[in-house]
């Protein structure tokens, strides 16, 4: 008899701190709490990333290396509360900060507004900007929130196509599916 190994059908997990219940349009009664702080930490207000930085700070293992972040789905936008907080965890951890090594080329539309969530429409928005050596390094892979974990897994297989040994995916807050 045959055997198949299906485990490559199976996408990885995602960690994850928290879930996020959408606000939509204030019509969900699960919307909570934990769900309004990262709605602001989306909009980069100061006091939710220390919120999260806080929360994160020794959240991780001591074999990471260095840090990237899922850019936004604009090129143009280069602030945003993902990328302050991977800066604050580099800062605080001893981490490589590598935000500016994954980026967005081309701009896709917003996710959360009917945007093409597949992991092809992310990996080819996507390339990675090699300015540090990574070279045997563990990298954790960061956003904000997760709903399929497409863009998670297409930046994790853009840094495996580039070179680097070992990527860990985590997202803020997991898309509850309520």
């Amino acid at each position: 008899m045959k055997t198949f190994d299906l485990s490559s059908l199976i996408p990885e997990p995602i960690k994850h701190y928290g879930t996020y219940h959408p606000y939509r349009g204030g019509n969900n009664e699960k919307f909570d709490e934990f769900s309004k702080k990262i709605l602001r930490f989306k909009d980069d207000y100061d006091w939710a990333v220390e919120y999260f930085f806080e929360r994160l700070k020794n959240y991780f293992e001591d074999s990471i290396d260095a840090i990237m972040v899922i850019p936004s789905h604009d090129p143009d936008r280069k602030k945003t509360g993902i990328k302050d907080l991977a800066e604050k965890l580099a800062d605080y951890n001893g981490w490589k900060n590598c935000c500016e090594c994954l980026v967005r080329y081309k701009k896709i539309e917003k996710l959360a507004q009917g945007g093409d969530r597949s992991i092809s429409n992310h990996k080819e928005s996507m390339k990675f900007v090699k300015k540090t050596n990574l070279d045997n390094k563990t990298v954790l892979l960061i956003d904000d929130v997760t709903t399929t974990g497409n863009s998670l897994r297409a930046g994790k297989k853009v840094l495996l196509e580039s070179g680097i040994k070992k990527v860990i995916l985590f997202a803020i807050a997991q898309t509850a599916w309520d």
